[in-house]
């Protein structure tokens, strides 16, 4: 298991109290002291910008170095301080904020009592999840907020008409690479309800079927069955099968051998949307910035 941020503020001090100055990459060791397997150490943050037990021992290392409890004799050099083994002398079983807080108030620059609040300013504000670190809390924000656009725009998806879904899924795949498209005629389309040209000589086509279900009505096995015997019946080989409900487990199982069928359901369909930015627009943008290493340690 990986441990939350605060576990390794002891295992950090405590390699240090040896008085040996080390790196900041030197401090992953405590990863090893506290049992994390190698494949616990390939979890990437949701933004799989870095491994997530090395960010979590980051943030450990930078609220001791905050703290007083450890210090900086040199760029990227680490040791404890008279602080820390005065700390460490009264054999602590465990580090974390609210005892560093404890023993330095304010010592991330806040006001000792900042934290005092109204609970009028507070009403409707989930609580913070204090083991977190910054950058996971930041990404689970983000998340929660991708989470909730995905429901509304799947809700906004489902209050259209059944003509104007399938001219969307025509676009969506369109934007995702594979080419133009068109809607067949509802007297002839023999479960097809549109073709998309994967190449620009046609030569290669993917058949797609659209089906704006209500959450909750799933679709069955047969109508994946059925969708595989139009395409099969016309010469096709590839098909798309996406509906703004789910499919049940006999659907998501059944894959004929004759035919490629791709099925997307309704959270997967909003995502696209999202990730290929059809029916949503950018409204903010936060560029959040990182110390740069190379500039602070160059030599």
């Amino acid at each position: 298991m990986i441990q939350k941020f605060e576990d390794y503020m002891l295992p950090i001090l405590t390699l240090l109290s040896d008085g040996i100055i080390r790196k900041s990459c030197d401090l992953h060791v405590v990863a090893d002291i506290c049992g994390i397997s190698e494949d616990e150490k390939s979890t990437m943050l949701t933004s799989g910008t870095q491994p997530l037990y090395q960010n979590r021992i980051s943030w450990a290392k930078t609220y001791l170095l905050k703290a007083g409890l450890i210090e900086r004799p040199n760029k990227n050099q680490y040791t404890i301080s008279k602080k820390g083994r005065e700390f460490l002398s009264t054999n602590p079983k465990v580090i974390n904020k609210k005892i560093l807080e404890e023993m330095t108030p304010g010592f991330l620059g806040k006001h000792p009592n900042e934290n005092k609040t109204t609970s009028g300013l507070t009403e409707g504000v989930d609580e913070i999840d204090v083991t977190m670190t910054p950058d996971e809390y930041m990404e689970n924000a983000y998340n929660n907020l991708q989470s909730k656009l995905s429901k509304d725009l799947l809700e906004r998806v489902l209050s259209q008409d059944a003509l104007f879904f399938e001219r969307l899924v025509m676009k969506l795949l369109e934007k995702m690479g594979y080419g133009e498209g068109q809607l067949t005629k509802k007297s002839h389309d023999e479960g097809i309800d549109a073709v998309i040209n994967a190449d620009q000589l046609g030569l290669e086509k993917i058949y797609i079927q659209a089906k704006r279900w209500q959450i909750g009505d799933n679709v069955s096995r047969k109508e994946v069955q059925s969708f595989a015997g139009a395409i099969t019946g016309i010469g096709g080989q590839k098909g798309v099968f996406i509906t703004t409900s789910d499919f049940t487990d006999e659907a998501l199982k059944f894959n004929p051998h004759n035919v490629k069928i791709i099925k997307i359901n309704g959270t997967e369909l909003a995502n696209l949307m999202i990730k290929y930015e059809l029916g949503v627009s950018i409204y903010h943008t936060y560029s959040v910035k990182r110390i740069d290493s190379d500039f602070f340690d160059e030599e």
